[in-house]
């Protein structure tokens, strides 16, 4: 050994290596583990081999107790339900549910998440952007002051402005948390969660449609509570006979909530077979929502799943089997109410149409003060002077947040949320235009991204499919074989 070291004594050699104690080893793979930081950027901050860091990653997790991963794989899941366990206070305004449990959970955490983001340096990632941070402040300031300054004003009601503000300020902080400080690891967990949910209702949507466990049946437990939406199911059940899974009490959620759920599936699951599989139970369930608009984010999720090469295989061969089923059984699917509804025959669209356009219009009826500035958030019935239906939704949330908000709130809320989307990433992922895509449909038809719409958390489980989509990349629209072949850019094909 001296021969290569020159006159070195063996000691000097081994002086050169250094040591690192137990408590050094861990503090570097709990970093690593929490996904805040890259290998590399560790290594370099530590001042340690990339491989060190990956050996210790390795060690921790063999050591390291599931229960974490467990819990925020359950937080997941408890957001894919809000049947109540048990009604207290108006059943209109509070219940106690799976959903609400997991989003006061994740609103602790994300409090503390963004909090920990001001002590990093503005380069350093899982840091809430300043123009994020401004542009929130300055909506939720206004949203909150004109809400209190409105209702006293008008003297409206407290309970619905204070709970619509509750929960608004809650998503909001919820969702910068999730696009911009959750760690990927965590965000992987939470989707298998929203995955194992989804396939949860959409079985049971499936069950519900051939008669085993009936809404009716779900909710009884709160049929003594006349008020609210699963006191009136529990008494009278579902008009149309519908399908509603446990997502919500109302079909048009739950649609929505599975078409979200497939996104994350098929950008999470790498089994082709188990995405084919999956892709058939959450189609299935959807459709046995009846819900046409469910159906319709359905199509332009498969559309666009479709034109990637990723998933070309997998869409085409499932939409292959699902026309075959439709033309065996099209007898009996011209003789479903609840299917029909999605051919326009037992509902035609127009009159659902019509419907929607009636309600929005009711928007417009408001005083031109109110169209400017707005009447408050949860406002919107009392405005509309109709007092069994205070927490009026305008089937559209647009025409909601516009009758609530008024034209500049509106307009402060949308350059807010273009702010939110170009810094996380939204418009570089074709993955990310897609969810962004379907939450914009959405507005356009119903109002469930409200804080008054009582359908559980649907914007945080959108947050979530968004921040995996941005994850997930893509531009392999149209050109991904070609790419992928010839080693050629997109843009440089397109041009």
């Amino acid at each position: 050994m001296w021969l290569w070291y020159g006159s070195a004594e063996p000691a000097a050699i081994m002086a050169q290596r250094e040591h690192y104690g137990s408590v050094f080893k861990a503090r570097v793979a709990v970093e690593a583990i929490t996904g805040q930081k890259t290998v590399n950027e560790i290594a370099s901050v530590y001042e340690v081999h990339p491989s060190q860091v990956a050996k210790g990653i390795r060690a921790k997790a063999e050591i390291r107790p599931p229960l974490g991963v467990v819990l925020w794989v359950l937080l997941g899941l408890g957001l894919c339900s809000s049947i109540p366990i048990a009604p207290i206070g108006p059943s209109f305004i509070v219940w106690p549910s799976t959903s609400e449990i997991a989003g006061l959970a994740l609103f602790v955490v994300a409090v503390h998440g963004l909090g920990k983001t001001r002590r990093k340096k503005p380069h350093d990632k899982g840091v809430l952007p300043n123009s994020v941070a401004t542009m929130l402040v300055v909506t939720v300031s206004y949203v909150f002051v004109s809400t209190i300054f409105l209702t006293s004003w008008h003297g409206y009601s407290v309970v619905y402005p204070a709970w619509s503000l509750m929960r608004f300020f809650q998503w909001a902080v919820i969702v910068c948390y999730v696009l911009f400080a959750c760690g990927p690891r965590r965000i992987k967990l939470l989707v298998i969660g929203l995955v194992i949910g989804g396939a949860i209702n959409a079985v049971v949507a499936m069950l519900q449609r051939y008669g085993y466990l009936s809404p009716q049946t779900l909710f009884a437990h709160v049929a003594t509570y006349g008020a609210g939406p699963y006191g009136a199911i529990a008494k009278r059940g579902v008009m149309g006979g519908e399908s509603l899974g446990v997502f919500s009490y109302t079909r048009i959620a739950t649609g929505f909530f599975l078409a979200l759920s497939l996104m994350g599936s098929m950008l999470f699951v790498g089994n082709k077979r188990l995405q084919f599989a999956l892709l058939i139970l959450f189609t299935f369930g959807i459709v046995f929502t009846g819900s046409r608009l469910g159906f319709g984010v359905l199509v332009f999720l498969l559309v666009g799943l479709f034109l990637h090469g990723r998933h070309t295989p997998v869409v085409f061969h499932a939409v292959c089997l699902l026309a075959i089923v439709v033309i065996v059984c099209s007898g009996i699917i011209q003789n479903d109410f609840v299917i029909g509804r999605l051919a326009g025959r037992s509902e035609t669209y127009s009159s659902g149409i019509e419907g929607r356009l009636a309600r929005q219009l009711l928007v417009l009826k408001l005083p031109a003060s109110s169209i400017l500035f707005g009447c408050g958030l949860g406002n919107l019935g009392s405005a509309l002077g109709l007092p069994d239906l205070r927490l009026y939704r305008a089937h559209g949330w647009f025409f909601t947040y516009l009758g609530e908000l008024g034209t500049v709130g509106f307009v402060l809320l949308s350059v807010c949320a273009l702010t939110i989307a170009k810094a996380s990433g939204v418009f570089r992922s074709s993955y990310g235009v897609i969810v962004l895509g379907c939450i914009l449909l959405s507005g356009l038809a119903d109002d469930f991204m409200i804080p008054s719409a009582q359908a559980a958390h649907l914007p945080v489980i959108a947050a979530i499919v968004l921040r995996l989509s941005v994850s997930e990349g893509g531009y392999r629209i149209v050109f991904g074989s070609l790419r992928q072949r010839y080693g050629t850019t997109g843009e440089s094909l397109s041009a």
